[in-house]
């Protein structure tokens, strides 16, 4: 449901119909799906801080959630740590904190927290 709301209001912004704004089209997306726009309003924040749609992040955080146990956690950043989020950083500028985290994690089997890699 999340998706096709928030494709929804996409579509709504990328036509631009009359100088249309976000409030418009979360009400136009309320008509249509009948979600209470608080919601709607709280998806689309979501959507333009993390890029991607809630139930991606809640999925991806789950998947993260799992193996997180079975690596070895640490919060000391050593040389090599440090060169392989380089490297990944170069390879993937686009990346953010948490998927550089997963990048980390397949790469060098450790678990290090988003704020001691930021």
């Amino acid at each position: 449901m999340e998706d096709k709301c928030l494709s929804f209001i996409e579509d709504r912004l990328d036509l631009d119909i009359c100088g249309e704004s976000v409030e418009s089209g979360l009400r136009l997306t309320n008509a249509e799906y009948n979600v209470p726009i608080r919601t709607l309003r709280n998806w689309w924040d979501h959507f333009l801080f993390w890029g991607e749609y809630p139930y991606e992040t809640r999925e991806r955080k789950k998947k993260l959630g799992k193996i997180r146990f079975s690596l070895k956690r640490t919060v000391r950043m050593n040389n090599d740590l440090v060169k392989t989020i380089k490297e990944i950083v170069d390879e993937h500028s686009e990346y953010y904190l948490d998927e550089i985290q997963m990048a980390l994690c397949s790469r060098k089997k450790v678990y290090i927290s988003c704020s001691t890699i930021y």
